[in-house]
């Protein structure tokens, strides 16, 4: 498996330090700007990308169009890279230790939302289905589902697994 993953753009709540789960953030100027600059990145460096699997949240299917006005490549919509579900803390502040305490749960759902083991069942499922796929696939998805992902493929502690960040349109590669 060959495989590119990336963040959506800046969105407003990120912007405002919301939790951003799978509510609707539409992507700012900055964010729109930073896709533009990411698929210039990917065709500057002549990375190949046989198609893009995208998020079905509005700001990763944003980011993912503005992408293949460059690469010009298949699209399709999956709902297991979908943000993780943070319940009653999306759209709230991502400052509170309220948040910090709840996010740490590996196995206890957030209120009205997932467990990290749920989460990553789906996302697993998902990274098993393209294993042994041929193409190059970019993913355009979000932070959570991006760390994830890259558990997937990099054994980490518990703290490093809640470290783990990547900027918005930030391109990571994993080979298996």
């Amino acid at each position: 498996m060959k495989l590119y993953v990336t963040r959506h753009g800046q969105t407003v709540g990120n912007v405002d330090n919301l939790v951003c789960g799978q509510k609707e953030y539409d992507l700012t100027d900055k964010g729109r700007a930073q896709a533009k600059a990411l698929a210039q990145q990917i065709k500057t460096e002549k990375i190949k990308i046989d198609r893009i699997i995208t998020s079905p949240i509005g700001r990763a299917k944003e980011t993912a169009a503005i992408i293949n006005e460059v690469l010009q490549v298949p699209i399709t919509e999956d709902n297991r890279v979908a943000e993780f579900d943070f319940g009653d803390f999306d759209g709230k502040s991502n400052q509170t230790s309220e948040f910090a305490a709840a996010r740490r749960q590996f196995v206890v759902p957030l209120k009205h939302g997932e467990s990290w083991f749920k989460a990553a069942q789906r996302a697993y499922n998902f990274l098993d289905d393209i294993k042994y796929d041929d193409e190059v696939t970019l993913v355009v998805c979000h932070n959570a589902i991006n760390r994830v992902i890259h558990s997937y493929f990099c054994d980490m502690p518990n703290d490093q697994y809640f470290d783990y960040n990547i900027d918005n349109c930030e391109l990571t590669y994993y080979e298996s």
